[in-house]
């Protein structure tokens, strides 16, 4: 069984959603070496890192929650949690050292960058592929029945539909043996973490807090 995992809205353990209530950039965001020109692809330099404020109620968490500029599109989490990571996978992902602050307060935390989608883990024939017009509207079912197929697609759907179209994954089903810790895109969000039971049993033995876990 795998959960997609998300920054927990639960108050009670994140004191405030979202945690981080703004950046502190040290250069332009428009800098090219800026942390969000790297999006899903493995970095070709060394990113100017953004630190992240957390608001006043919010709490220290290991993962924490962050849709500011210089988070988007990737996780903020703790030593730990990134530890636990690397122990189930090693390729496929990034991490970049920065800092949450509050008040007087600076504690270490990384930023996850991920440039690799597990599309070879979907079990196709108990996954959905939906047809998406301007990102929100479902036009149809689409039939896909091969990784090659599904890493093509959104070029396909472009050329034969218009720009205006692109897919998405909308029901998962993950093969047997996948591995533990899966990434991918598009599906709801945009970007879907994934663990497997294992890890999850890891994560809750360890108390990594901030984590929600949606059964798939």
């Amino acid at each position: 069984m795998y959960y997609k995992i998300k920054a927990s809205i639960d108050l009670k353990m994140v004191g405030r959603y979202p945690q981080v209530e703004e950046g502190i950039f040290p250069v332009s965001v428009h800098h090219p070496q800026f942390i969000d020109r790297i999006r899903y692809e493995k970095a070709q330099f060394e990113p100017i890192m953004a630190k992240a404020k957390l608001a006043p109620r919010a709490k220290f968490t290991d993962l924490i929650s962050a849709s500011t500029i210089g988070f988007s599109l990737k996780l903020l989490v703790s030593e730990r949690l990134k530890e636990i990571f690397e122990l189930y996978r090693v390729e496929g992902m990034e991490f970049f050292a920065t800092e949450v602050v509050q008040k007087s307060i600076a504690k270490k935390y990384w930023v996850m960058s991920i440039y690799t989608f597990d599309y070879v883990a979907l079990d196709l024939a108990n996954s959905q592929i939906i047809l998406t017009k301007d990102v929100f509207e479902e036009v149809k079912e689409i039939n896909v029945y091969s990784t090659d197929q599904l890493r093509t697609l959104r070029e396909k759907v472009q050329n034969e539909y218009g720009e205006d179209f692109s897919f998405l994954i909308k029901k998962l089903g993950f093969l047997p043996n996948s591995k533990d810790l899966l990434f991918l895109r598009p599906v709801s969000a945009g970007v879907g973490y994934y663990v497997s039971q294992r890890l999850r049993d890891h994560l809750e033995e360890s108390g990594i807090t901030g984590i929600d876990f949606l059964e798939l």
